[in-house]
């Protein structure tokens, strides 16, 4: 499932909204340039060719834009004590490194793209210190980034998530709630890295699409309409707090009553009446 995934973000990462500048060389040879993992560690990736503590640049003084997005793939839990939410999945980031751009197969390359894997991936290049800043819990399976000819990146993580919400059971057993996943910069201001949702706009408001999820069910809750026949899709929302952009990724969700009241409720109710009786 992590692979099938993995190839049919491909597209995607290559047409990613990032920042824009045209970086492919035009290099009029047969199959040059890298062509494996190993060709970019030794090459672009090198330790005395690339600075793993300086971010990708366009142009100066543009910030590099990063978006983030949730594909879920499975509601686990909702712990209504703690106000804990837990799911499923692959966390995604995408942005442009021109410094990893390389030929194309149009422009006499190998590939069009490489994909590396395995550990240490984060040592060998920049990635952005994007992290969950309402997250309690986050457990990473398998880690894969995809580099594209033009400097687009990829990365993918399989992942179970867990974050602190507001939970409001006023109105149980017909209660709704709204699950979220802030995500931030730990350590740049909006003048150096900018936090987007994908396919979304740079800057205060709401675009994109943060979250998107394959069609489910879940047992104890609902999730947006439609998800029982064909998944769904949330929009982010970005704002700036403290200098630095809070993206934050939702989705709505309501409890089943009918599930509540005959496991709960009426079993409960049938338990007082008979130790009343006797």
């Amino acid at each position: 499932a992590f692979l099938a995934a993995l190839m049919a973000a491909v597209a995607a990462a290559q047409s990613s909204a990032g920042q824009t500048c045209d970086v492919v060389p035009k290099k009029d040879r047969n199959c040059s340039g890298p062509s494996s993992q190993r060709d970019l560690l030794d090459g672009p990736l090198a330790p005395s060719v690339y600075d793993t503590t300086q971010r990708p640049l366009c142009e100066e003084d543009v910030p590099t834009v990063v978006e983030v997005q949730i594909r879920m793939t499975q509601l686990n839990s909702v712990d209504q004590k703690l106000g804990v939410v837990s799911i499923s999945g692959y966390l995604r980031m995408y942005w442009r490194d021109p410094r990893l751009a390389f030929p194309g197969v149009e422009a006499g390359g190998c590939v069009d793209s490489i994909t590396m894997s395995g550990e240490d991936l984060d040592k060998a290049m920049w990635v952005p210190d994007v992290y969950l800043d309402n997250g309690v819990d986050k457990q990473v399976d398998t880690t894969a980034i995809i580099v594209n000819s033009n400097g687009a990146i990829f990365r993918t993580e399989q992942v179970r998530l867990e974050t602190a919400n507001m939970l409001d059971f006023g109105r149980v057993p017909y209660d709704e709630h709204v699950a979220k996943f802030t995500f931030v910069s730990a350590t740049q201001d909006i003048s150096q890295l900018r936090i987007v949702p994908k396919g979304g706009t740079v800057g205060p408001g709401v675009s994109g699409a943060a979250v998107v999820a394959p069609a489910m069910v879940n047992k104890l809750w609902m999730l947006p309409e439609g998800t029982e026949e064909k998944g769904f899709e949330t929009a982010g929302s970005t704002e700036v707090v403290d200098g630095r952009d809070l993206m934050t990724a939702s989705f709505d969700y309501k409890r089943r009553p009918k599930f509540l009241i005959d496991q709960v409720i009426v079993p409960a109710i049938l338990f007082l009446l008979v130790s009343y009786i006797q």
